[in-house]
């Protein structure tokens, strides 16, 4: 049936090639659906519970969608006429940005204070350039002695002050909007900084980031992809010495890398930084494919009797099932990604098992087509110093077969148990690989005023008071003061500093009555009257919700390790338990937050995802091959190779990020094809030659070694490409696999014989 197959697709090359690109013009049409999501948010579910509780807070106090801009004077500090002046002028230019809904800096602050009875609410700095310094030296003492700005609008040595911006741009064109934002505050800060070359600006925040994502995605897709098939080209030329051959793999790797994300493009999958990665898979997969049958093909080529269709339906009978094998279980591998509770990796796995799904078809229908086609000149009959290397490995693994095992299998252990000292670490503020603007501005900002990590608690209010019920500040009061306490912590945002304030400057500005009020009637008084007084535009929505049934307190901190954060926030809930009515208590809300549990889930989800991968390939294995033995074997040098991978990045790294948990998905499929192959070619040799064990392995080195090697070598210098990648994740990525690939290879050659010859050793295959 195989050979009746074979013959088919080189019988009827022209109608296969024309169907072929028929279906690659389908799946490009689809790109016109292309969507991008750079932003950190994308890595949620809807559904997923830390990200609905950021969304449901979100929903009542603003969305989180903002800028922080940090100017550092060379000055002592910025309380002098030129730096507030600009400083000042800063803070107005900011309100004139497009879909901005709240500036926060030290020049707007609210700053109340009290005259002969009458309280007064004016912006802290005015005018700057015509200040006395007497009103210098005030302006002075109110920012860095009032707590709600000393850590996060101001410095505490005054040497550094920041522009929080707040941003609705709506869900309509969102991403293109704030692209366009985003250019546009870069554009005004350079500005800034050449007309103003005694300060420096440092720019951050969520949409900052998304939009820095972006860029990289676009540097990796136009340098790595390029790279990468320049490489092949060079590869695979000095390896195949044929124009031709490599004409035609690296056409069926592009074509099939277009047809894998058209369709996910059709399929309404939407592209992230690491969903992009599935370019680089696809294309290394089908190089596989292609290397696979051509190497057979030129093999049985250079036979003097042979003809080029001759040579090509032999390549196609031996290499049927195992390339069909191997992309059944690659495809199934990357499917088994949509265990994961993140959106990326399983659109990561959807968009690979397309393109992998093409790569067979394509391997299979457009390359017997250019084979035929294209002028392949015969090859002179001669052993390549490769073939002479794979039979010199044969009997030398055949002759140190138990040691060989032995060795392997205490390196396997003892990488096991290096393998099991990693540990789940994940910092989203470090995405972005140095050097790069947007990392040092990032980093710069979070040494003063914390960057991208912010905690947000909301504590309900109870009775007819609600918020200014006395004994409901005095408990919003004793969270804040314990959080301002956390070693961590660098600045908090809470209500209770306001009436606090406002109880100050009901009493003619006396620093002794800066405390809460006596009664919940006079907060009540005070907050009424500083609403009333308050500048148009000017509120308090972002901290109080309107019918004053609830605060928010606010917080942020340094970047800080996924153990840091869970161990804060569990000190927060003991905390809450312990000090606050149940009522009161609510569990924090923060892109942090969710980030470090959404690193533990999908790890947990990605190891159930991995074990259900590899039952289904054995499973696969077993049915195709006939064998529960040769199934069973398979096993081994398909595990093993993860254990060594992680192993190896336990000594190299030890901390395991979000994009790694999948890992052991992504490789398993791809190593799964050295295995199929070599144990097609031994299965075929005991089948159809009639030959012992030790033959048969001496016939799979011979036929599929140097293919193996070529493969490999592609492969770990295709994905080693994504060192070249800005991104972090990337460059982990591409390091972790290319370490288990060449482990898979190595196994391949070294654990998979030895294991023959000891469960196989006096048997036949299966007829």
């Amino acid at each position: 049936m195989i050979e009746q197959i074979s013959s088919r697709l080189i019988e009827y090359r022209k109608l296969f090639f024309a169907l072929s690109i028929l279906s690659l013009f389908l799946a490009l049409a689809g790109f016109q659906n292309f969507k991008f999501d750079g932003s950190a948010r994308g890595f949620f579910k809807e559904d997923y519970g830390p990200y609905m509780a950021l969304e449901a807070l979100e929903e009542k106090y603003g969305k989180e969608s903002r800028a922080f801009i940090m100017l550092e004077t060379q000055q002592a500090d910025v309380f002098n006429r030129a730096d507030l002046a600009l400083f000042e002028q800063m803070t107005l230019d900011a309100e004139l940005l497009p879909y901005i809904v709240r500036v926060e800096s030290i020049t707007n602050f609210s700053h109340t204070y009290s005259e002969d009875d009458d309280m007064y609410v004016e912006n802290l700095v005015e005018q700057a350039d015509s200040l006395s310094d007497q009103q210098l030296a005030k302006i002075k003492q109110v920012a860095l002695s009032d707590i709600s700005l000393v850590n996060r609008l101001v410095s505490p040595n005054g040497k550094y002050v920041a522009l929080s911006l707040e941003f609705n741009i709506g869900k309509e064109n969102q991403q293109e909007k704030e692209f366009e934002l985003v250019e546009q505050i870069y554009q005004w800060v350079d500005e800034l900084e050449s007309a103003n070359p005694d300060i420096n600006i440092y720019v951050t925040g969520d949409i900052v980031s998304t939009y820095n994502n972006a860029w990289i995605v676009i540097h990796d897709v136009s340098i790595m992809i390029p790279s990468m098939f320049a490489l092949m080209f060079v590869v695979l030329g000095v390896i195949m010495r044929t124009v031709a051959g490599v004409m035609t793999a690296v056409l069926i790797s592009f074509v099939a890398m277009l047809t894998g994300m058209g369709l996910g493009a059709w399929f309404g999958i939407t592209f992230t930084m690491m969903t992009m990665n599935a370019v680089m898979i696809i294309i290394t997969v089908t190089i596989a494919h292609c290397i696979h049958i051509l190497n057979h093909f030129f093999h049985a080529y250079r036979e003097p009797a042979a003809s080029k269709q001759q040579a090509l339906l032999e390549s196609l009978h031996i290499n049927y099932i195992p390339v069909t094998l191997t992309s059944l279980t690659t495809a199934l591998g990357f499917l088994t990604l949509n265990t994961s509770d993140l959106p990326p990796t399983a659109g990561l796995g959807n968009v690979s098992a397309l393109g992998v799904l093409a790569s067979w078809t394509f391997s299979l229908t457009m390359l017997p087509a250019l084979v035929m086609w294209l002028p392949i000149k015969k090859p002179v009959y001669s052993e390549s110093k490769l073939e002479n290397l794979m039979q010199f490995l044969a009997s030398w693994v055949i002759k140190r077969r138990n040691m060989l095992l032995l060795s392997t299998m205490i390196c396997a252990i003892g990488m096991g148990y290096a393998a099991a000292q990693n540990q789940i670490n994940d910092r989203f503020s470090d995405a972005i690989k140095k050097p790069h603007k947007f990392r040092t501005h990032n980093e710069k900002i979070d040494q003063h005023f914390g960057g991208l990590y912010n905690y947000h608690y909301e504590l309900p209010a109870k009775g007819e008071n609600g918020i200014t019920d006395i004994e409901y500040l005095q408990k919003v009061e004793a969270f804040t003061e314990w959080l301002r306490q956390q070693p961590e912590i660098k600045g908090v945002y809470s209500f209770v500093d306001v009436i606090k304030r406002l109880n100050k400057s009901m009493h003619g500005d006396d620093p002794a009555y800066y405390r809460l009020p006596e009664s919940s009637e006079l907060a009540a008084q005070y907050l009424l009257l500083y609403e009333l007084s308050l500048p148009p535009g000017v509120d308090l929505n972002n901290q109080v919700l309107l019918d004053k049934s609830a605060t928010r307190v606010s917080t942020t901190t340094a970047a800080a390790d996924t153990n840091k954060i869970f161990e804060m926030q569990q000190r927060v809930n003991d905390w809450q338990a312990a000090n606050l009515p149940a009522y009161m208590r609510k569990e924090g809300a923060s892109m942090a937050v969710m980030w470090s549990k959404l690193s533990y889930d999908s790890f947990v989800k990605t190891l159930q995802g991995s074990f259900i991968a590899l039952i289904a390939i054995s499973f696969i294995m077993i049915l195709v091959l006939k064998s529960f033995r040769y199934g069973f074997i398979s096993l081994v040098p398909n595990v093993i190779p993860a254990v060594m991978g992680f192993g190896f990045w336990a000594l190299y790294d030890g901390e395991l990020t979000m994009g790694l948990t999948s890992v052991v998905i992504i490789t398993m499929g791809i190593v799964v094809d050295d295995t199929v192959h070599f144990l097609s070619k031994y299965k075929f040799a005991k089948d159809n030659l009639q030959a012992n064990t030790e033959q048969a392995i001496r016939y799979s080195f011979k036929y599929v070694g140097t293919a193996l090697w070529t493969t490999t070598f592609v492969l770990v210098a295709g994905f080693s490409l994504l060192v070249l990648s800005k991104a972090v994740s990337n460059v982990e990525l591409g390091i972790l696999t290319s370490s288990i690939i060449f482990s898979a290879l190595l196994l391949d050659f070294f654990l998979l014989p030895p294991l023959l010859l000891l469960l196989d050793k006096h048997k036949k295959a299966s007829v």
